[in-house]
């Protein structure tokens, strides 16, 4: 009986961290699939509110997702900043926050953010 119990406690001592870097990694994927799934959005929104200038690829935030009208199920207000650079991933470097407006893609506010070199 003993055996048994120390089995159990150990099984359910070792399996919870399992699953605590499962839904870890899940997010992370979820997150790294919104922001592929808005690269044409972020992309116009850069080039035209912005600098045009390209972004570290796989370090942009996702800020902040709201949704102004609950009645409206399907519209969203993403807050999104990325790290931009000049010439080959050289200073000036900038902080580029956006707030786009989904599903339209209309850029509802943009600001940035110069960073010292």
């Amino acid at each position: 009986m003993k055996k048994i119990i120390i089995f159990v406690l150990t099984t359910l001592l070792f399996s919870q961290p399992v699953h605590a870097t499962e839904s870890k990694t899940e997010c992370y994927l979820m997150k790294r699939a919104f922001i592929e799934a808005m690269l044409d959005k972020i992309g116009n929104a850069v080039r035209i509110n912005g600098t045009n200038r390209l972004w570290y690829r796989g370090v942009e935030e996702i800020l902040d997702v709201s949704r102004p009208d609950p009645r409206k199920l399907t519209h969203f207000n993403v807050t999104i900043r990325v790290k931009t650079f000049a010439g080959p991933h050289n200073p000036p470097y900038a902080l580029e926050t956006m707030t786009i407006k989904l599903p339209e893609g209309e850029v509802i506010n943009y600001n940035i953010k110069w960073l010292k070199p």
